[in-house]
């Protein structure tokens, strides 16, 4: 009679929750989960999650599978109005704190995971994942070569300075320093003010699908006139499988790249840091950018720079 129910639930949506109380699979799925840890601010549970998890995966590609997923899900409630500005600002130091507990994971496939699959199917896991080299400061271009050769900026809300934390410490475990600016510092235009105006790449992270993002664009705009030399990186973090829309939006903001994930990010502030052309990384698909407090290259707060 269970096993009946159970099946009942699974394909009945009235009887959905019989599924949930007697099936055997998780109620929640990995971001939701991730999410309900983030809102009980508790970091150590979330952190416990991600430990299991990147046992069998790089820390890139559990970033944009997980916690990535889990602010897509806050800025989905801030956009109904169940978030306010206080909780997403909760909300981006619990995440802090995790990238913070997960500073000693490399971004590679682990071995373990490598010795389950046969040889090819690493490869190309690993491949897929992991698309970026770890390079010294030697290996830059010249002018790359500066204490913070990228900017880290959220476009508009704390949640996405939450993605501009964890792509900063993505970038650092390849070899290439990022400093995240501050939220506080851009999200008054009286107060706005850069604290690595040497930066070759400037990314700016945005999470929201709906209205097209025109604040961003007078945010690079400004960007622009303080940084000429620098490109613009457009992470357009809610649209990772709508590669017409990122083109677009691109356009619209006058980046000069745009991505919809960690791992496309960082391929292409990789491929823009290389002296010369690297044949391990493959051409950007689009163009992106962001902003805030800084990580060097282990990634861990003993490194934050002075501002």
């Amino acid at each position: 009679m269970t096993v009946c129910l159970v099946v009942l639930g699974k394909h009945v949506e009235a009887l959905s929750f019989v599924d949930v109380l007697l099936g055997d699979e998780p109620a929640l799925e990995q971001e939701e989960r991730f999410y309900q840890r983030l809102l009980a601010g508790d970091a150590t549970e979330a952190a416990d999650q991600a430990e299991e998890a990147l046992k069998n995966q790089p820390l890139s590609a559990y970033y944009d599978a997980v916690p990535m997923k889990a602010l897509a899900l806050a800025q989905a409630d801030s956009a109904q109005g169940k978030l306010s500005r206080q909780r997403q600002l909760e909300l981006r130091e619990v995440i802090e704190e995790i990238v913070d507990d997960l500073s000693d994971h490399a971004d590679e496939l682990p071995a373990k995971a490598k010795k389950k699959a046969d040889p090819d199917a690493a490869d190309q896991q690993e491949t897929a994942v992991n698309l970026a080299p770890v390079v010294s400061k030697e290996q830059l271009r010249p002018e790359w070569q500066v204490p913070f050769p990228v900017l880290c900026i959220a476009s508009r809300r704390p949640l996405d300075e939450g993605a501009s934390v964890m792509l900063a410490q993505i970038l650092g475990k390849h070899g290439l320093a990022a400093w995240v600016q501050p939220f506080a510092d851009v999200a008054s235009v009286k107060n706005f003010k850069i604290d690595a105006l040497d930066a070759r790449l400037v990314c700016v992270s945005y999470f929201g699908a709906q209205a097209t993002p025109t604040h961003m664009r007078y945010l690079i705009r400004r960007l622009k006139r303080l940084m000429p030399h620098a490109r613009f990186l457009a992470g357009f973090w809610m649209l990772a499988n709508e590669a017409t829309k990122l083109e677009e939006w691109r356009t619209i903001v006058g980046a000069d790249f745009a991505c919809g994930t960690l791992v496309e990010a960082t391929a292409i502030c990789m491929r823009e840091a290389m002296q010369g052309e690297d044949r391990n990384l493959p051409p950007p698909t689009s163009q992106v950018i962001p902003l805030r407090a800084a990580l060097a290259s282990d990634g861990t707060k003993d490194h934050l720079a002075p501002r």
